[in-house]
């Protein structure tokens, strides 16, 4: 894993920026960017987590950039004015998989969806839309976690992101990535091994 530290400039591209994402398409190739849904990093890259100025890693900006050989990270932190460029190989990667977080209900706003259907179909249109209120949407949250040689990067997923992580990150990755459903599997197979 490669790592660079700057200040992030809006007016040009600092030469070591420039410098070493040339050495990572020379590395990894060429760059296609995956977008960013909803990733917030949370712990794994130590030049980050010691910087002392970064009290919430929640709060970075993410660009998130698939190679043929890695993928590749720019964390820009509105507080303290730093970014942070992180390349990740693939042959450093022993594994990548998410796991399951807290489940989020969320409840359906009964008045409010009566006072949209109202607004947009008359008397018809509250009726509808307070019915189409009830209930509640359960969210699942997910953390993605990429085990390398010498540590694990932790990623939070927001939710109902994590299918679309699972999807772009095995393009870059192949059979280094655990889907959720491969992981399950695994599980119940060391379950039964273990009878």
């Amino acid at each position: 894993m490669k790592v660079l530290t700057t200040k992030p400039n809006l007016l040009f591209v600092p030469k070591e920026e420039k410098e070493f994402e040339k050495k990572l398409k020379e590395d990894i190739g060429k760059k296609k960017q995956i977008s960013n849904l909803g990733l917030n990093y949370l712990q794994g890259i130590e030049t980050i987590d010691e910087n002392s100025n970064n009290s919430n890693p929640l709060l970075l900006n993410i660009f998130i950039y698939g190679h043929d050989k890695g993928v590749s990270f720019k964390m820009m932190s509105s507080i303290n004015k730093e970014a942070w460029f992180v390349g990740i190989y693939n042959d450093e990667v022993k594994k990548v998989y998410f796991v399951d977080g807290e489940e989020i209900v969320e409840k359906k706003s009964v008045i409010g969806r009566s006072i949209s259907g109202a607004l947009i179909a008359g008397p018809v249109g509250a009726i509808v839309g307070g019915i189409s209120g009830l209930g509640e949407n359960i969210k699942q949250e997910a953390f993605m976690v990429i085990e390398t040689l010498e540590t694990k990067v932790i990623f939070k997923c927001k939710p109902g992101t994590k299918l679309i992580f699972e999807k772009e990150f095995k393009q870059v990755f192949g059979d280094k990535l655990i889907t959720s459903s491969e992981q399950k599997r695994q599980q119940e197979q060391e379950f039964l091994n273990s009878i």
